[in-house]
């Protein structure tokens, strides 16, 4: 039954809270957080190599570009530049 229980816990991840972002910095930091998540894993040298990142249309790439590298076009919001503000 021990065993059972950890297996539980290797298993399920601990609960999670959802929050909304409030301002464009915010958005800003969990777009860098996502885009930086292959490389901490090791599948990527630099967010840019990642196939299926939106890093490159973030940084300027064209939505046709974008799709000639991964096969998609990244849909994602235009934000205001100002980080101050609310969104």
């Amino acid at each position: 039954m021990r065993s059972a229980i950890l297996l539980l816990k290797k298993l399920w991840q601990p609960r999670f809270f959802d929050r909304a972002l409030r301002t464009v910095k915010e958005y800003n930091e969990k777009v860098e957080y996502v885009h930086l998540n292959p490389v901490k894993a090791g599948l990527a040298s630099c967010p840019e190599d990642w196939q299926w990142s939106s890093y490159n249309e973030y940084s300027g790439m064209s939505a046709e570009e974008q799709k000639k590298v991964c096969g998609l076009i990244v849909d994602r919001v235009r934000i205001p530049s100002d980080p101050r503000a609310r969104i």
